[in-house]
């Protein structure tokens, strides 16, 4: 099962936070995900390893999705 977050547009989990920018599911409009640690509130890498999808370089450990501080902001348009 993906895991997704609320849509600030429609308010219905339908971004998956493993991409950005990417579409909500429901409404269709375009977002930019960015993860920030928990512990440190630095911005995460996007990393891929067994079902972890992050990792804070700062304190180096990788960070689950579930835990992570996501933050999301309308996508630029294109051109």
């Amino acid at each position: 099962m993906t895991y997704l977050i609320k849509c600030p547009a429609c308010q219905q989990e339908g971004l998956d936070p493993r991409y950005s920018p990417i579409a909500c599911i429901h409404c269709k409009k375009e977002f930019n995900i960015v993860g920030f640690c928990p512990t440190c509130h630095s911005e995460l890498q996007k990393f891929k390893c067994c079902s972890v999808d992050f990792f804070c370089n700062t304190c180096n450990e990788l960070i689950s999705k579930k835990k992570v501080d996501f933050h999301v902001s309308p996508a630029s348009p294109a051109g």
